[in-house]
């Protein structure tokens, strides 16, 4: 689970949701994608910028947990979802 505490450092720089590593976190930022279906898809989902999220598992799909919720997702919708990274 996420803890928010002041203790975290942040990165400066988004990356998308793919790129990132297992047990890694991040603070949504940003959805970004041209196919208007795939961005109300991954909302429907719950997926939300300001919302932390940590990635799980990366394949053979994308795990990841929001608060006590694991949802599982194709690489697009990984790769549309930019957070910044928690260190």
């Amino acid at each position: 689970m996420f803890k928010q505490d002041l203790k975290h450092k942040f990165t400066v720089f988004l990356s998308p949701l793919d790129l990132l590593k297992s047990k890694e976190q991040g603070i949504i930022k940003r959805l970004k994608s041209s196919d208007e279906n795939l961005l109300e898809q991954i909302v429907k989902l719950g997926i939300v910028p300001r919302i932390p999220i940590t990635l799980e598992q990366r394949f053979p799909s994308s795990t990841v947990a929001i608060g006590e919720n694991q949802i599982e997702f194709n690489r697009e919708i990984a790769r549309s979802i930019y957070v910044r990274v928690v260190k």
